[in-house]
């Protein structure tokens, strides 16, 4: 059997290039970049659309972000023109001697799994009108939280955050061991995560 890696391919134009990666993608949406001045048609930085996020609904987000802490003042900008419901985060490179305080969000409540400050850790941010139960089920060989959303008048909602580090090998098996001990029946289950495989 022959992997081929996205490395390994050669395209004429860039433009083919970001096609292929958009259709390996899957489920996308359009990116609220920045919009278009209509006076002399330069980028405007200081006005974003957040258009998509404008619409009733539950809204879940996940960035990896090589390190929470020196970039939580951009983190907090996105959550705030953005407002989801879950805004989850990998590789957060977060230890204990860094207070949820130092990286709070208003409006939020925070949850993490911390590796150390070279590498790895999840964390979220669960918008505070949200009830939420924190699963504690995981291996300590997987980096990852699982919570279920209470949600009135609806059946549980299942988050799962996770990241992989390149290296781990048999992620999946162990993953799949760790849900068996969940009851994930009758409930939607949402995984988001950074999970570094190549499926090609």
């Amino acid at each position: 059997m022959y992997l081929l890696t996205i490395s390994k391919l050669k395209f004429d134009r860039n433009s083919l290039f970001l096609m292929f990666i958009i259709l390996l993608s899957g489920d996308i949406c359009t990116n609220p970049g920045p919009v278009q001045n209509q006076i002399n048609n330069q980028p405007n930085i200081n006005h974003t659309t957040w258009e998509p996020f404008k619409k009733r609904g539950l809204y879940f987000l996940h960035l990896n972000i090589n390190s929470l802490l020196p970039k939580i003042d951009e983190v907090r900008h996105i959550i705030r023109q953005s407002k989801p419901t879950i805004f989850g985060i990998s590789e957060s490179k977060l230890d204990e001697t860094i207070s949820d305080s130092e990286i709070d969000v208003s409006g939020y409540s925070i949850v993490r799994f911390d590796r150390d400050r070279r590498g790895g850790g999840v964390a979220c941010y669960i918008r505070e009108d949200i009830c939420f139960n924190q699963i504690d089920f995981l291996s300590e060989k997987i980096e990852g939280l699982m919570f279920d959303l209470l949600m009135p008048k609806t059946k549980p909602i299942t988050i799962g955050i996770f990241y992989r580090p390149p290296t781990q090998a048999n992620f999946i098996e162990i993953l799949t061991t760790a849900l068996e001990k969940v009851n994930l029946n009758n409930r939607d289950v949402f995984f988001l995560g950074d999970f570094n495989i190549n499926f090609m």
